[in-house]
C-alpha cells in the first residue's frame, strides 16, 4: 500500500509538472499571437532569434465568376443577419443583406436569400416582404435593400449580372477596402467609391448585365443596391458577378524617423538601405521633417517577399521598427538585424518605419542604458526610470519602451547618481541603484516580477 501511495504521489507530481509546462507554453504562444495581431507590427528588443521566412497565407488571385444562381453557398444563420459564402479561383466571398429605413435612415440586418436559377435577393423587415417581387433587391416601400459582398482579398468587379427584373433595374454600387464590416452605415458607404448603372424597363423576368468600366477599382468590399437616389421602382436578383485580379503591383513604403540627443525629430544624417525583390537594390533616406527625402516607395515583385535592411550608421541605433497595412502573417520583423521582410498582395500598400536615436557621448557627457524585465526575462514597458544627481539633486526621467529598454542620454560624467525604477503594476527587487559616472554605461538593468 505504501508503494502504491508513493507511486500515486509521483504520477500526480509528474502530471502537475507537465500541465504547468503546457500552460506556460500556451501563455507564451497567446502573447505572441496577440502581439502579432495588432494593426501596427513592431520590432522586438528581445533575445536574438533566427529569422524565419514568413509564408504567405493568401492564395494567389485568379480571375473568375461567382454564380449565385447555381447554389445556396455555405449558409451561416437563418433569417435576418444570415450570410452565404462562395468560393472560386482561390477567392471567397461572404454575402450579407441589410436595409435602410427610408424615413429615419436607420440601418438593420436583413435576410439574404438564394433562388435557384435567379440568384440572390433580400427580405427586409417590412411587413410586405413575404412574397414576390418584394424578396428581390428593391427600393420600393419603407426600406431600401443592400447586399454587402466581402472578399478574401482585393479583386476587381467589372460586371454584375441581374435577373428576375420587375419594372426597372437601375442600380448603385460601392467599392471599398478594410476589415470586416459588422453592419453597413452611411459613414461606411461615404468612405467607399461609388457609381451607378441604369437599366431600361426590361419587363418582368428579364435579365441584363451591368458594367462598371473605369469605376471598378481594386477592393475587398462590394455593395450593390437598387438605385437609392431617384426613380424608385427597381426590383432584381443578383445572378452572378465576374471578378478579375488587380493589375497594380504591391507597394512597399519605407519611412525614416530620427530622434536626436536634444530630443528634436529632425537631422541631416543620411541612412543607407539595401533591398531585395524590389525595383531598387539600394537607397538612402534623410529625416529632416520634409516629406520626400524621408521615404521611398518600392514596387515589390508580385508574389515575392521583399526584404529591406538598414545599414550601420555610426553614433545612431535603431529604436523602433514597425509596419502597417498588411496581415501579421505577411510581415517578419528582424529587429536585431535592422531588417523587415514583407509579402504584400497585388494592389496592396505596406508602410514600414525605421526609427533611430542618436547616442553620441561628448567629452563631458555619456549615456546610461539598460532594460527592465520580469523574472521570466519578459520586458516591462512603461516603467519610469529616474536619474538623480546626488550632488545637485537634479533629476531627469525616461520611460521604458514596449520591450523594456531605456536610454538616458546626456548624463554628465564625474558625478555620483542614483537610478530608481517604478511601475504602476510591478515591483522590483532592487528599485534603486547607484552609479559613479565615468563613461557610457550599458546593461544597467532592473529585474521585477512581483
Amino acid at each position: 500500500m505504501r508503494f502504491r501511495n508513493e507511486m500515486r504521489i509521483y504520477f500526480n507530481f509528474v502530471t502537475v509538472f507537465v500541465l504547468a509546462a503546457i500552460l506556460s507554453s500556451f501563455s507564451l504562444n497567446v502573447e505572441a499571437q496577440s502581439r502579432g495581431s495588432r494593426s501596427v507590427l513592431r520590432g522586438s528588443f528581445e533575445s536574438p532569434k533566427a529569422e524565419v521566412e514568413t509564408k504567405d497565407s493568401l492564395v494567389a488571385c485568379d480571375s473568375g465568376k461567382f454564380d449565385f444562381a447555381a447554389g445556396p453557398g455555405t449558409v451561416v444563420g437563418s433569417g435576418f443577419g444570415n450570410s452565404r459564402t462562395y468560393s472560386n479561383s482561390g477567392t471567397s466571398v461572404t454575402v450579407r443583406a441589410f436595409s435602410r429605413d427610408s424615413g429615419n435612415g436607420a440601418w438593420e440586418t436583413a435576410s439574404v436569400g438564394q433562388y435557384g436559377g435567379a440568384g440572390l435577393g433580400v427580405t427586409n423587415r417590412d411587413s410586405g416582404e413575404g412574397s414576390d417581387p418584394n424578396h428581390k433587391v428593391d427600393n420600393v416601400g419603407t426600406r431600401k435593400d443592400y447586399l454587402l459582398l466581402e472578399f478574401s482579398q482585393p479583386i476587381v468587379v467589372p460586371v454584375a449580372y441581374l435577373r428576375s427584373i420587375t419594372n426597372d433595374s437601375d442600380i448603385r454600387v460601392w467599392f471599398g477596402n478594410g476589415g470586416s464590416i459588422p453592419s453597413l452605415s452611411d459613414a461606411t458607404l461615404a468612405s467607399f467609391s461609388q457609381t451607378a448603372n441604369g437599366g431600361g424597363n426590361g419587363g418582368t423576368g428579364a435579365a441584363r448585365s451591368a458594367t462598371f468600366g473605369a469605376a471598378a477599382v481594386s477592393a475587398n468590399k462590394f455593395v450593390i443596391a437598387a438605385e437609392t437616389l431617384s426613380d424608385l421602382d427597381d426590383y432584381f436578383k443578383v445572378e452572378a458577378i465576374d471578378f478579375t485580379c488587380p493589375t497594380t503591383p504591391p507597394n512597399l513604403i519605407i519611412v525614416k524617423r530620427v530622434l536626436t540627443i536634444d530630443q528634436t525629430d529632425a537631422s541631416t544624417q543620411s541612412f543607407g538601405f539595401t533591398a531585395t525583390n524590389t525595383n531598387q537594390a539600394s537607397f538612402s533616406l534623410v529625416d529632416g521633417n520634409v516629406v520626400g527625402p524621408d521615404r521611398v516607395s518600392l514596387t515589390v515583385n508580385t508574389g515575392a517577399t521583399a526584404t529591406v535592411t538598414e545599414g550601420f550608421t555610426p553614433a545612431w541605433t535603431l529604436s523602433d521598427l514597425s509596419c502597417t497595412g498588411t496581415a501579421a502573417a505577411n510581415v517578419n520583423i528582424n529587429f536585431l538585424g535592422a531588417a523587415v521582410s514583407v509579402t504584400p498582395q497585388a494592389g496592396e500598400t505596406v508602410t514600414c518605419t525605421f526609427t533611430n536615436v542618436l547616442l553620441r557621448a561628448s567629452a563631458a557627457r555619456a549615456t546610461i542604458s539598460g532594460r527592465a524585465t520580469l523574472m521570466n526575462t519578459r520586458g516591462v514597458g512603461g516603467a519610469l526610470i529616474t536619474l538623480q544627481n546626488l550632488g545637485t539633486g537634479e533629476t531627469k526621467s525616461v520611460v521604458t519602451n514596449t520591450f523594456g529598454y531605456y536610454t538616458i542620454p546626456e548624463v554628465e560624467v564625474g558625478n555620483f547618481y542614483m537610478v530608481t525604477i517604478s511601475h504602476r503594476r510591478y515591483q522590483f527587487a532592487e528599485s534603486s541603484r547607484f552609479i559613479d559616472m565615468t563613461d557610457n554605461v550599458t546593461g544597467f538593468d532592473f529585474t521585477g516580477g512581483y
